[in-house]
């Protein structure tokens, strides 16, 4: 799904209506799949609302309807590493391959280290990260081979 965002001065009665997006100034586009924006020229034509993956106008409430059909799920993902590791992270197509972003904890200090993320419906590539060491998942015998002539694990999350 993307969103069209604006940045605009609205004045007096265009705070009212939709003449105020006569001036808008910026357009920026963001997309929910990969967390990103994308600048829009101004000049480009620009539908304004929201859009589903199909590139339909929506309202707010039809926008919720087709969030929900496309709801995150519940991913858990664990690796007994050991116990006294200095960091255990998570990096995938999820997160930009950052293991920063997504560390994982020993809660029990039993060398187990889990970390949960809330994902759309997709198929990711992933990889731990054991103190700067990265090794592929080896409960998981999906593999994929990357551009670095490695393997990265794979899932697939399903909608519900």
């Amino acid at each position: 799904m993307s969103i069209l965002f604006f940045i605009a001065r609205p004045q007096g009665k265009q705070a009212q209506n939709l003449d105020f997006l006569k001036t808008v100034l910026y357009y920026v586009m963001y997309n929910h799949n990969s967390r990103n924006l994308f600048p829009v020229r101004k000049s480009s034509p620009v539908q304004i609302g929201l859009t589903c993956k199909r590139g339909k106008i929506m309202s707010k409430t039809e926008c919720l309807k087709c969030e929900a059909k496309t709801a995150r799920r519940r991913v858990e993902f664990v690796i007994a590493a050991g116990p006294g590791h200095e960091s255990v992270g998570l990096a995938g197509s999820f997160n930009d391959w950052d293991p920063a972003k997504k560390q994982l904890v020993d809660k029990k200090g039993d060398g187990v280290y889990r970390g949960i993320l809330m994902l759309p419906p997709g198929e990711y590539e992933y990889k731990f990260v054991v103190d700067g060491k990265w090794c592929i998942d080896e409960n998981n015998p999906c593999l994929a081979s990357n551009d670095l002539g490695t393997l990265n694990s794979v899932i697939k999350v399903e909608a519900k």
